[in-house]
């Protein structure tokens, strides 16, 4: 199982920079096809349209907090995870802004109507036809990898909870040869794929972005409550309350631009939860 993970994770990680070189050659290259005259805009500045826009921007920064997972196989995670986190978020902060630059200054107002795959106007206008197709075929093949490495490393997330006890024990059962946790990778590939065709990207971003957003606003809070708790060699984030306090006052604007009926599926979603949770809590299952 050790040796297939590694394996899947090697192979998402090809994916991954082959994509990644494409999108960094176009940035190059693009910059010379950039037209001044583009970045102007006569559309007004609305506070509602920033928040709506600030959601799904936020789910293309999610994530960042996984390598916390591996936290146990790093050397001096204290010093090193913090600084890997700040220095990945803005790596990925200035490849987003050179993106946006290049696709406003060469598609200008026509960059809204390709809200589907602007990247792949770009690639036209940049290196032709050829170019668009092979923008596409390695966002597919590079999708491919992201969403392999995904189901391998997030089916384990039901199984440890099951596992704990927080969630019904049949996720929790191995594969008798293959010593996976076979019920959990079904149960998250099947969700993921009803979610998937359940909505529109814009949809699915937003929800995910608020699914993300509760479980940041909780860790917030255990960060406030933490520090209140004098633990041994335990990292603690310089300048007291202020940036949990700052973090949870973003974390509740962002929250606050869900649309009602965002808020309703949100408001399901934790209500089944907690339901499911108090049950096993009140009747223990057998693991």
């Amino acid at each position: 199982a050790m040796r297939r993970l590694e394996q899947v994770d090697l192979l998402d990680r090809k994916f991954l920079l082959i994509a990644a070189s494409f999108v960094l050659a176009l940035i190059v290259v693009g910059m010379f096809y950039v037209d001044v005259d583009n970045f102007k805009s006569g559309n007004s500045f609305s506070v509602t349209n920033l928040g709506e826009a600030s959601l799904i921007l936020f789910y293309a920064f999610g994530g960042a907090e996984s390598v916390l997972s591996a936290t146990g196989e790093i050397k001096d995670p204290k010093r090193t995870i913090p600084r890997a986190l700040i220095l990945g978020v803005l790596i990925i902060f200035l490849i987003y802004v050179l993106t946006q630059i290049v696709a406003q200054g060469i598609l200008g107002d026509t960059l809204a109507s390709q809200a589907a795959a602007p990247l792949a106007g770009v690639a036209e206008k940049v290196f032709g036809q050829y170019g668009m197709m092979l923008l596409v075929a390695t966002a597919a093949i590079s999708s491919f990898g992201t969403i392999s490495g995904d189901l391998l490393v997030c089916s384990r997330i039901p199984y440890a909870a099951a596992r704990d006890g927080l969630l019904p024990s049949y996720l929790a059962k191995l594969h008798p040869r293959f010593a996976t946790p076979y019920r959990s990778i079904i149960m998250y590939a099947l969700v993921g794929l009803l979610l998937s065709v359940s909505g529109g990207f814009r949809q699915l971003a937003i929800m995910s972005s608020a699914s993300l957003l509760l479980v940041y606003a909780g860790v917030i809070a255990s960060t406030i409550r933490l520090r209140s708790m004098k633990s041994e060699n335990s990292f603690t984030i310089p300048g007291g309350l202020t940036v949990p306090v700052l973090a949870m006052i973003g974390t509740l604007w962002f929250l606050s631009n869900l649309a009602a009926r965002e808020i309703i599926v949100v408001g399901i979603f934790l209500a089944f939860f907690t339901g499911v949770h108090f049950i096993l809590k009140s009747l223990p299952l057998k693991k």
